[in-house]
């Protein structure tokens, strides 16, 4: 049996970059997020590790990472790790990425704007970022 998943909750560390792929209409989202580890050391120091992890994501939910997710916010990402490789200047160079499936959405960031009303049937229903949380 094979298993290749990853889920992680931590901060978006800068705001997601899309591109277009070439020869297509599907788009590309690229982002990182920090997870932070604690612990408490042999001589009972409090100390703090953080891991910066690279996360891409494709097509429509490229698209909503792009829109919705912003520089300091929340997320849940659950995906798989790929590895990439390649050579410059005679060297080999690995970046492994945590290719996105479903993620979810913490609150935004302190002064945000938040998400705008959406129409749903007769009546109007703002969406709320609460809704969204994990």
């Amino acid at each position: 049996m094979n298993l290749n998943k990853v889920i992680i909750a931590g901060r978006v560390v800068r705001d997601p970059e899309s591109k277009t792929i070439a020869n297509s209409a599907s788009t590309i989202t690229s982002f990182s997020v920090v997870t932070n580890h604690f612990y408490t050391t042999a001589n009972k120091e409090k100390r703090e590790e953080s891991e910066f992890h690279n996360c891409v994501a494709f097509g429509k939910l490229a698209d909503t990472i792009a829109t919705y997710i912003k520089k300091g916010q929340l997320i849940l990402v659950e995906g798989r790790l790929k590895t990439n490789s390649w050579e410059k200047d005679g060297k080999k160079h690995y970046k492994t990425d945590i290719v996105v499936e479903s993620m979810q959405m913490g609150p935004k960031p302190a002064g945000a704007q938040s998400k705008p009303e959406v129409e749903h049937g007769p009546e109007k229903q703002g969406t709320k970022d609460a809704a969204n949380t994990f």
